[in-house]
């Protein structure tokens, strides 16, 4: 019986979040981010720097959605706080100075849509929880799908998966197999 709850408390959000949209269409928010959608190309240098950074957002982003998912109410706002407090990368300095302007706008939105989540989850509506809860995933996909490593990236449905480059041996060495 348990898992059946479970089960119904995921399964409810999917048609929550698309009915509190109200809409089909994107919001101008969501154009916005969509413009930022184009893969860009990040040195392998800068890739290692966020993989480092983005230890602790995964897990936060991780603890988050389950809180969603289950209604902790507290516990979302808690999180969502956290991240949208979470120290911004300086686009001056160090590493981060190698990223692409796309990926500093998209941290601001998503420090945005955090704080909203923050803010929506003080009402305890599952209707906003949810729509809000969408368009902070939307800028983590919009960011995924932009700054991944090509190899990493999936594929859109138009657009076939490019394969990694193959490395041919040096003269001198031998084929690996």
């Amino acid at each position: 019986m348990r898992t059946r709850w479970w089960l119904l408390a995921v399964a409810s959000l999917v048609p929550t979040v698309t009915l509190a949209q109200g809409s089909v269409f994107p919001s101008p928010d969501q154009k916005k981010v969509s413009r930022l959608l184009q893969p860009e190309e990040v040195s392998a240098e800068a890739h290692k720097f966020l993989k480092g950074q983005m230890k602790n957002h995964a897990k936060e982003m991780n603890q988050l959605s389950i809180a969603t998912a289950t209604l902790k109410y507290e516990q979302v706002k808690k999180l969502a706080t956290a991240i949208s407090n979470d120290p911004r990368l300086d686009p001056a300095t160090g590493p981060a100075s190698k990223l692409p302007k796309g990926f500093f706008d998209l941290q601001d939105y998503l420090k945005k849509r955090a704080l909203n989540l923050a803010e929506v989850a003080d009402a305890k509506d599952p209707d906003a929880l949810a729509a809000s809860y969408e368009d902070l995933v939307v800028t983590c996909m919009a960011c995924h799908w932009a700054f991944l490593p090509p190899e990493s990236r999936p594929a859109k449905k138009d657009e076939p998966k490019k394969e990694p480059a193959k490395v041919e041996p040096k003269k001198d060495e031998p084929a690996k197999k």
